[in-house]
């Protein structure tokens, strides 16, 4: 059969066209490659402030929505028509972007259109609902428009979706809330109880010059059935109060904070039978942890209830100071009385319970006699007074000795049914001992202190003693 050269010939053709066709197609797609990579180092440009890189970007992508909206913004003060015009193309490429509705809310608004200001404004929110940097623009749209409770709620929503970047509206919040009038704002905020109120409770705890403005803010808290006071809070509060020498009304802050289980283990010294668990804060014990020591409230044979304070010395080296316990006492006469055993608990210092005065602080109420070595279950008792200018008192266990050598612990120690009770007078022993410790005390303010006074221990921990209550 004789070969057709017409069918071999338009084949031929077609091969070419579609050859030139994928050519076109490479080239162009190469082109548009190039011009996104001149598009991406344009707006580089521009986030290192280079704005008029987005001009240069238009001469070859004329509808660029970034470029666009960063020109708009250039142009804006002097030509509003041309920025506007812009914005609106800009947002026809790109309808996802808040930013371009939020500036041209704010032309409609210089125009006097509050309803498509204020619609426009809405609708950004609504196009990036966790996107700080739209809700912050947002925030202060409608903190101008007068609408101060809807600026700060989107306030919250940009800490909540940027927390880390956005830590200065905290101050802003802190501000606020130091204004008697502008305060009153934050209620919802306290109501919802965001995620980010426990830290900016706690920074204005510290922070704030007047103690009404924390106490405002611990008040509105109070108020939020939905969502309790936490335990953060509550410290933040006390540790202000203290601070400010508000005992009386930190220790009713702290009573209010307690569960029904731990209101049934009150009295001078809280939970002295060690009958729940360690606590955090407040007036209650509290167990700075250790490497070389735990702590814990356990079962074992002897106790009077069902457990007993259980410490564990694991080779420590350095001043133990580590359990403590702020007090609220009256100004008079008292007595600490408990149980102890040790099981071989190897040190040549020993260990003590030291009665202390916090507000003022300095002064030592007492010390216990020391223990070490090993021994079955026995009572032992304190005997102190608190001055009429001890304001705030706290009992803690310590490092008998201060010489480094003496200070290391290896082995076991419990407690059990530790106990303050008033008393009519001090005993003939410790009117003695109270004696020794002012003659002592009046020979260290004679005597430069020793240079390791608040070195720093093995575990990382400095010697020095705190003076509020955690």
């Amino acid at each position: 059969m004789t070969p057709n050269p017409t069918v071999n010939v338009t084949n031929g053709t077609r091969l070419w066209v579609w050859r030139g066709l994928l050519v076109l197609l490479a080239g162009f797609l190469t082109w548009q490659i190039i011009l996104q990579g001149l598009a991406t180092q344009g707006l580089t440009e521009v986030d290192k402030g280079d704005l008029a890189a987005a001009q240069r970007i238009l001469r070859f992508r004329p509808q660029h929505p970034e470029a666009l909206y960063v020109d708009a913004s250039v142009q804006l003060p002097n030509a509003p028509d041309l920025a506007e015009a812009q914005l609106r193309t800009a947002f026809k490429q790109d309808p996802t972007r808040g930013m371009i509705l939020l500036s041209l809310a704010e032309l409609a608004l210089a125009r006097e259109d509050t309803n498509t200001a204020d619609a426009l404004a809405e609708q950004a929110v609504v196009l990036q609902p966790v996107k700080a940097a739209v809700l912050r623009r947002a925030a202060m749209y409608w903190l101008n428009r007068g609408q101060v409770v809807r600026g700060l709620q989107l306030l919250s929503q940009a800490l909540l979706a940027r927390e880390e970047a956005n830590q200065d509206v905290l101050d802003t919040f802190l501000k606020l809330a130091e204004d008697p009038v502008g305060r009153v704002a934050l209620a919802p905020l306290a109501q919802e109880f965001p995620s980010w109120w426990p830290d900016f409770f706690a920074r204005v705890a510290r922070r704030a010059t007047d103690l009404d403005t924390v106490r405002f803010l611990y008040g509105l808290r109070a108020l939020a059935p939905q969502h309790p006071l936490t335990l953060p809070e509550r410290q933040a509060y006390m540790q202000r109060l203290l601070k400010d020498g508000q005992i009386a009304e930190a220790y009713l802050t702290w009573i209010t904070g307690l569960t029904e289980r731990e209101r049934r283990e009150m009295g001078l010294l809280h939970n002295g039978g060690f009958e729940i668990p360690l606590g955090t804060g407040g007036f209650d014990w509290r167990w700075t942890p250790l490497r070389q020591v735990t702590a814990n409230t356990a079962a074992t044979l002897g106790v009077s209830g069902e457990r007993a304070l259980q410490l564990v010395f694991r080779n420590h080296e350095g001043s133990f100071h580590h359990l403590r316990q702020s007090l609220f006492l009256d100004p008079g006469t008292y007595r600490l009385s408990g149980k102890i055993r040790a099981d071989s608990l190897a040190t040549q210092g020993g260990l003590r319970w030291t009665l202390a005065c916090l507000q003022p602080s300095g002064s030592v109420l007492g010390h216990s006699e020391r223990f070490l070595g090993s021994e079955k279950w026995r009572n032992f008792t304190l005997d102190f007074a608190v001055p009429d200018q001890c304001q705030l008192q706290e009992i803690r266990l310590e490092s008998a000795s201060s010489r480094p050598h003496e200070q290391r612990v290896t082995g076991e120690i419990w407690f059990d049914d530790l106990a303050i009770r008033r008393t009519s007078g001090l005993s003939a022993v410790a009117k003695a001992d109270e004696r020794a410790r002012e003659r002592e005390s009046d020979s260290t303010e004679l005597t430069p202190p020793s240079p390791d006074h608040d070195r720093e221990s093995p575990s990382g921990e400095t010697q020095a003693q705190e003076t509020v209550v955690q």
